[in-house]
Parts: structure tokens; sequence; C-alpha cells
């Protein structure tokens, strides 16, 4: 297998295959991350038999296989050629300036997958990807996003509005760049009207990027969590999925509070700096007269 320690920033020395040592990160959203893995990862051999026979009950109701829906079970084993063949698949059909960055992240996502960390539920493939060995209980919240994406307009909706969140950047940018408005806003043109409220609720407008995301991980739960009631899992293993969802999407609100909070007190920070060089350089004018 190859060492994608050194390429990519991830240390795999913790790992033992085929049973993982989860990777414990510093901080408090990767804490709560660790813990929500951990969950899954800790379970005796005779509750991960269960959850992988919970797994197929549960993807034979969904409909999601009369879709074109397909697990794909990762592994170190097999997680190269899976890369390989994901790549060909790409070659002819990716514009050539994306291949790079999409090849560097594929490689890195499928090889993390493969040791149980993450799984992911890859759209417009149709693929549910989990190592069934030690993350396998993940793929029934995976099936409620594909649930999601196949369903109404409304949940289709949810799902397409997660791309809002690429726009901060540009919130961030509006809010730093416009300066403080200080003349008549009725004077002002709508451009300068429209960024100077960008500027004014660049921390809301933010969080509230990060609204569809949070909807369609609550609703993927909630899914799985319907699917997951009608399998063969006991009470005590229903339980744990549903309460390891919930601390999920916990990660999800919780980096969605820190980004917005971070781009509000960024915006601030930027005005103050903004006035510290504009009352130097009166004061220098001052001196000179």
């Amino acid at each position: 297998m190859v060492d994608v320690g050194k390429k990519y920033g991830f240390d795999f020395s913790k790992f033992k295959p085929p049973f993982c040592e989860p990777i414990q990160h510093k901080g408090f959203f990767n804490g709560i991350a660790n813990i929500t893995i951990t969950r899954l990862q800790n379970l005796s051999q005779q509750n991960r038999d269960i959850f992988k026979t919970a797994v197929e009950d549960c993807f034979q109701r969904s409909g999601l296989a009369k879709k074109g829906f397909k697990i794909i079970n990762v592994t170190p084993e097999n997680v190269e050629k899976i890369i390989e063949n994901s790549k060909k698949a790409a070659q002819s059909t990716m514009n050539p300036f994306k291949k790079r960055r999409f090849f560097k992240r594929l490689t890195r996502d499928l090889h993390v997958i493969s040791y149980g960390r993450q799984a992911t539920c890859a759209i417009k493939d149709k693929y549910i990807l989990v190592n069934m060995e030690n993350l396998g209980a993940a793929a029934i919240h995976e099936m409620g996003h594909g649930l999601n994406v196949s369903g109404n307009i409304v949940t289709r909706g949810i799902f397409r509005a997660r791309a809002l969140r690429k726009l901060v950047p540009f919130i961030l940018g509006i809010g730093i760049l416009v300066p403080k408005n200080k003349g008549n806003e009725e004077t002002q043109s709508k451009l300068k009207k429209a960024g100077t409220f960008v500027k004014n609720n660049a921390g809301k407008i933010t969080f509230a990027t990060f609204i569809p995301t949070l909807l369609d991980e609550a609703l993927a739960s909630i899914q799985g969590a319907k699917l997951a009631k009608g399998s063969p899992l006991p009470k005590n293993l229903l339980k744990q999925l549903n309460r390891t969802n919930v601390l999920a999407w916990t990660t999800y609100l919780s980096s969605a509070l820190i980004i917005s909070t971070g781009v509000s007190l960024a915006v601030k920070a930027g005005d103050k700096i903004r006035d510290f060089i504009a009352h130097k350089r009166e004061k220098k004018l001052q001196g000179k007269a």
C-alpha cells in the first residue's frame, strides 16, 4: 500500500488493520469527531456482525438499490484498486485543471475511509463508501443522504443548497474590504448598500450558509433512524446509533458556529486596523501642517 502519510499529512502508523485504533486529535471540534468515530469503532465483534446484517437489511428495504446505489466496502487491501478505477473513470470527463486537486483529495479521502475513519455517500456516482468491518454502522446514516437526494424536491433542494458554504470566503472578503459606512445610506448606490449589509451581517450570513448542511445532515440521520428501527438491531444498539448520529451532528453545528464567529471577528479586526491606519495617517498630515 502507498504511504500516503508523507504525501497528504496523515499519520497512519497507529492503525492496525483489520481493527483500527482511532487517531486522537487535539481541540474541541476534533475531540467530538474522535468520540463519534470511536463510539462506532469500539464495538465487540458480535455487535459489528449485527450491524453488518442490519446494514444489508436497511439497504434492501430503502429502495436505493433500485435507484442505482451501491455499497462499496473500502478496505486497506482494495483501496489502491478503487483509487485507480476512480481515476480512470474521471480522466475522460474531468476538466484537466481540476484533475490534480481532485485526485489528491480522492486519494486522501479513500485512504481515510479504508481505515474506518469516515464514511461518505458519493451522490453523483451513487456509491456509499465505507469500511464495513470498522465503521459499518455509519452506512445507515449515508443511506439517509441517498434517500434525501433521490427524494422529493424539498430534500433535493436542501442537498444542493449545501454548496452555499462556498460563499464564505467571498462574505469574508466583502466584510474586510468594504469600508465602514460613514455617509447617508439614502445617497448610496444599491451595490454599496448591498456591500454594507453583507459587512454588517457577515457572521449571521456565514451561519445562514451552513443551515442547508445542518438540515441535510439532520434529515439523513432521521431517514437512517427510520430504516434502522425496522432492522434486526436490538434496542441498545439502536439507541447507541441514534445518540452517535446526534453527537456527529453537533460537529457540524460547532463548525458553523466557530466559522461564523471567526468571520465576524475578522471583519471587526479589519475595521480596527483600517481605523488605526487612517488615524495614524491623519496625525501625520496634521504634524506636517
